[in-house]
């Protein structure tokens, strides 16, 4: 059950992207995995059963690794940022809606995009939205304004992405 995130997620988020290197995250690992990872995977499985449910149509969900793909150069090896996403089972799963939630050192934000979208497909999907936008994701929307979200002092912007006041 997602009990929430408390500072020490966003402190080792901080910590990271500060020191992105394998001695830091080695001597940091226990703190990443009970602070970061299990309440993300809590939070996301807790969701998906409400997304499965309402979406009506095969979905999966996952949960970012830390670790950049060392199949491609990167300046840093580890990622600042933690998110899931909630994506349909298909082959070419990049043309379809992809649904995440993300927390970074900066704050937290969810929404749902597309890699890879038609015009066309765009359009249908913002219509579907617009014909009845209050109850087009219903479950996101009740966990991320509950009180398990409260102690990280989310405040909104204009981007409608969400912000961590200073503590």
């Amino acid at each position: 059950m997602f009990e929430g995130f408390d500072r020490s997620a966003i402190d080792f988020l901080w910590g990271i992207r500060l020191n992105n290197d394998k001695n830091w995250y080695e001597s940091h690992k226990d703190e990443y995995k009970q602070n970061l990872a299990k309440p993300m995977k809590s939070l996301c499985d807790e969701l998906f059963c409400d997304f499965y449910s309402e979406i009506g149509y095969e979905t999966v969900s996952s949960v970012s690794r830390i670790v950049k793909d060392a199949r491609f150069p990167h300046a840093y090896p580890y990622r600042d940022n933690y998110w899931f996403t909630f994506k349909e089972t298909r082959k070419d799963w990049w043309v379809a809606p992809a649904f995440y939630f993300e927390l970074s050192c900066e704050g937290w934000g969810y929404g749902m995009g597309m890699w890879s979208a038609s015009a066309g497909s765009m359009q249908r999907l913002r219509n579907a939205i617009d014909s009845d936008p209050k109850t087009f994701f219903p479950g996101l929307s009740v966990h991320l304004t509950s009180r398990k979200f409260s102690h990280l002092r989310a405040t909104s912007t204009s981007e409608k992405r969400r912000g961590f006041s200073p503590a």
